[in-house]
């Protein structure tokens, strides 16, 4: 068996720990392979490559990038070469991100102020500095501000009550492509991965056709162990693979540090599986495993 973790998210977006910080840990639990997939930015990835040359720790360089497919959110996992040069048609895709994303976060606070006034934009710049760059905060860094203000008393709470995509203060974004983001993956030279299939708001009949979608747009993968994904996805997912032979399963424990307190570095929640479903989970791991380790020395 070989643990992984390919879904890690640092303090470059809107993790807790610096890359070097999830290296040591990753190291520290005798993880076999590991992958930082910060959202929306690579801006963590040089940090993070000096962090794995010095614990001797196998990774790949990733992204976790928002995009749209019918209308709904779709997370999309890129996976890179550490030595990979070739970013450019990622990075202006970020680019063009970054600035949607700037817009809607204003946009929120501008309605926050409506009913709270003295929330103040730059004021949430100034309290997110050294946090992360302006054009990398996200809702997670508005819900931090406004504990700070006393708005609310915990991120959870910012979402449920506030900022979430019901919620009364959203505002949405212009959407970028799921099949825009999986093409700029490929022409990065990248391996692109849908994320947490059991997050999205689907019906099964639903997935079985965005499934099929995703594999007519060139997908290579997807993440089959998360801890939002629940056994029919697995179930679905190792089904699909069965007919897909070269079809990419990962796993991945969408490691947030303290900003996500149950989701813990490494797939230590894969350990409630029953014994049958164990046996399948360390088979997809080994082979997701092998075929990634190739690809990130070529």
């Amino acid at each position: 068996m070989k643990q992984i973790d390919l879904h890690i998210h640092s303090n470059y977006s809107d993790g807790s720990d610096n890359p070097e910080d999830i290296v040591k840990k990753a190291h520290d639990k005798q993880l076999d392979l590991i992958a930082l997939t910060d959202h929306n930015t690579i801006d963590g990835i040089n940090e993070f490559k000096q962090a794995c040359i010095k614990y001797r720790q196998n990774a790949l360089a990733g992204i976790e990038v928002s995009t749209s497919y019918q209308g709904q959110e779709i997370h999309l996992l890129g996976y890179f070469n550490l030595e990979n040069d070739s970013f450019e048609s990622l990075s202006k895709l970020i680019s063009a991100y970054q600035n949607i994303k700037i817009t809607q976060n204003e946009a929120i606070l501008n309605k926050l102020k409506e009913q709270f006034p003295d929330v103040s934009i730059s004021e949430f710049y100034h309290f997110c500095k050294g946090i992360a760059k302006k054009q990398n905060l996200n809702r997670v860094h508005i819900a931090k501000y406004m504990v700070a203000k006393g708005i609310v008393s915990d991120i959870n709470g910012a979402f449920n009550n506030y900022i979430d995509e019901k919620g009364p203060f959203f505002v949405s974004k212009k959407p970028i492509s799921l099949y825009e983001a999986i093409k700029v993956v490929h022409e990065s030279k990248g391996i692109a991965v849908i994320a947490h299939l059991g997050e999205y708001h689907f019906s099964v009949d639903e997935k079985k056709v965005f499934i099929k979608d995703c594999l007519d747009h060139g997908i290579d993968g997807f993440e089959c162990y998360h801890p939002l994904n629940q056994i029919e996805d697995i179930n679905l997912l190792t089904g699909c693979q069965q007919q897909n032979p070269a079809l990419i399963l990962t796993a991945g424990s969408d490691y947030h540090g303290t900003n996500k307190k149950n989701n813990f570095l490494g797939i230590s929640y894969a350990l409630n599986l029953l014994p049958e479903q164990k046996e399948q989970f360390d088979q997809i791991t080994t082979n997701a495993y092998n075929f990634l380790l190739n690809y990130s020395k070529k």
